[in-house]
């Protein structure tokens, strides 16, 4: 818990059992910190207030975040990063569309 900022923990993706957790006092600490990284696959935050939870969720450069909750995708809900960690979506109706491939026929 509150690794060194400098550690590699903090600063790569790591796709195994891991969580990374941070305190903060301030929520404009929290969302700096969030997107300093290169990466933005997903991010949690746990807070006891709902309205803020929202507000910094909207404020931070990530693909997803869940909200008192361990992040995982549920097969409707797109999934995918921004930054670094981004490369379109994946499940929902924006992963059907990477597999589509739009034409228009017109008749006269």
């Amino acid at each position: 818990m509150n690794p060194k900022l400098g550690n590699r923990i903090w600063n790569e993706e790591i796709f195994g059992p891991v969580m990374t957790i941070k305190t903060f006092k301030t929520e404009e600490e929290e969302i700096e910190l969030a997107n300093e990284t290169t990466y933005g696959l997903a991010s949690t935050i746990y807070t006891s207030s709902s309205t803020r939870g929202l507000r910094v969720a909207s404020s931070i450069e990530s693909g997803g975040v869940a909200i008192n909750s361990p992040f995982f995708p549920e097969p409707q809900t797109p999934f995918g990063g921004m930054k670094e960690s981004g490369n379109g979506r994946e499940l929902g109706e924006e992963g059907l569309t990477a597999y589509l491939e739009p034409k228009s026929i017109h008749i006269k």
